[in-house]
């Protein structure tokens, strides 16, 4: 008898958002709530950004406390290979905040979804630095924000140019916050 290789046990959010229970993403419902098509199968991560300076360190442990703290996924910082690796790049297109790297099986594995198992986030701080206007900490964390909401599995808000989303972000003002949007919709996949 040969070894058949084990399915992969797919976690959920102990989290209880008020989203709708999904038996299947269809590309219907990926596209009504601007889902990727892809999730982790499990809600606990490791992150590495010991390739940032410190102060860069900080505005990206800061977004992710934010989304720790909505209770869906939690993220942990390690200094050894980790699921998520973030480091800065200037990418080719010169004005592009940031990039998500996110391979995925080549078949869906878990409700008509692909399972991300790695993660790279390359973010352009030249660009950043240069569109801040004045408030550099806030732009850089709202693009961590973003660029990990591609990498949970969400893609560009096209509807909504002021959240975390959005393919057109613009520098927030004031204190960054995660948006009800960004938050629905990461439920709705680590919930189901």
């Amino acid at each position: 008898m040969f070894n058949q290789p084990t399915k992969s046990k797919w976690q959920r959010a102990n989290s209880h958002y008020n989203v709708p229970k999904i038996k299947n993403f269809t590309k219907a419902i990926q596209n009504k709530y601007y889902l990727m098509g892809g999730r982790w199968n499990k809600t606990n991560l490791t992150f590495n950004d010991s390739a940032l300076p410190s102060n860069q360190q900080l505005l990206a442990e800061d977004a992710i406390n934010k989304i720790n703290a909505l209770g869906i996924l939690h993220l942990t910082k390690t200094a050894k290979k980790a699921n998520i690796t973030i480091i800065n790049k200037v990418l080719t297109d010169e004005t592009e905040l940031g990039r998500a790297e996110t391979p995925k099986s080549d078949q869906p594995e878990y409700k008509n979804l692909d399972h991300i198992y790695t993660a790279t986030i390359k973010i352009n701080n030249n660009y950043i630095k240069q569109n801040a206007e004045t408030n550099y900490n806030n732009y850089y964390e709202q693009n961590i924000a973003h660029e990990l909401g591609h990498v949970f599995g969400l893609d560009h808000d096209a509807d909504q140019s002021d959240n975390t989303m959005s393919a057109f972000g613009s520098p927030f003002t004031g204190t960054y916050k995660i948006d009800k949007d960004y938050i629905t919709r990461l439920a709705l996949l680590y919930q189901n």
